[in-house]
């Protein structure tokens, strides 16, 4: 397969190494690349071996130094092939501020059952960002337990997270004694992007939530009280104090199948 070339490509505000992006597929082994043209050329370097570009120093958003000042930067690269095959690209390479929030995608909560008889939460999904990326950046997310409001947060900071260069990633967390079964929902999603781009989403129930799973918990040493409590035979009432003010009474019952109110 011969060589092909971008015709445009947009970068980060403060990129310095564009390495191999610049090409559509991979270049094939024994091509030598060289800089042969272009407005910018003289703002930029090229591995001959590896055809990785890089400007020559770091290129921001707010002080534009190309050619015509519009932070759009014009190249031509030659590839020579092992059989002499020769391509050139025609190359504007954009330097543009990232302000976009990155996205969650594809959000799959998944378990399984550890050799210690633990189950081990899955959180996976998709990260998407327009430029930046999320190399660098965070992930936050909260499952709450429906009944007892319990709960675990996953974070880029804990745990491991594996995001790879589709955006793919995937949270663990193991479940502990103190963790009820039962149905657990996704409370919170959290991310920031390298640019410092942000986006929070809460919810306040697993009928909302973007995401609820029943999980099992054979640690658990709680409780077994899954069932809300109820109102019964609410009144309400009033009288006149001696001053002459009215006083609202409401009465009633509340009844819980195990736990019970008090506290």
């Amino acid at each position: 397969m011969s060589v092909s070339f971008l015709e445009y490509l947009k970068i980060i505000t403060g990129t310095k190494e564009i390495g191999d992006l610049i090409y559509s597929s991979p270049p094939p082994t024994g091509t030598t690349f060289a800089i042969t043209g272009g407005a910018d050329k003289n703002l930029f370097t090229i591995n001959p071996n590896t055809g990785e570009l890089s400007f020559t120093s770091i290129m921001l958003y707010q002080t534009p130094l190309d050619f015509d000042r519009d932070g759009i930067y014009d190249v031509i690269i030659t590839a020579t092939e092992s059989d002499g095959t020769i391509n050139t690209g025609n190359l504007s390479i954009e330097v543009s501020l990232d302000n976009t929030t990155p996205e969650f995608k594809d959000t799959n909560i998944t378990y399984e059952i550890n050799a210690d008889g633990a189950t081990v939460i899955k959180v996976s999904g998709t990260l998407t960002d327009d430029l930046s990326g999320m190399i660098g950046g965070t992930i936050g997310i909260t499952i709450k337990h429906a009944i007892s409001g319990q709960t675990i947060s996953l974070t880029s900071g804990g745990e491991t997270v594996y995001v790879a260069e589709d955006g793919s990633y995937e949270l663990t967390y193991t479940m502990d004694a103190g963790l009820p079964d039962g149905l657990w929902y996704v409370s919170y999603l959290g991310l920031e992007d390298k640019a410092g781009n942000k986006t929070s989403t809460y919810y306040s129930g697993a009928g909302t939530s973007i995401l609820s799973a029943e999980l099992p918990n054979e640690l658990y040493l709680g409780g077994t009280d899954k069932v809300l409590p109820e109102f019964k035979d609410t009144n309400i009432t009033y009288e006149i104090n001696a001053d002459g003010a009215t006083v609202i009474k409401v009465s009633g019952s509340l009844t819980d199948d195990l736990s019970g109110m008090i506290g």
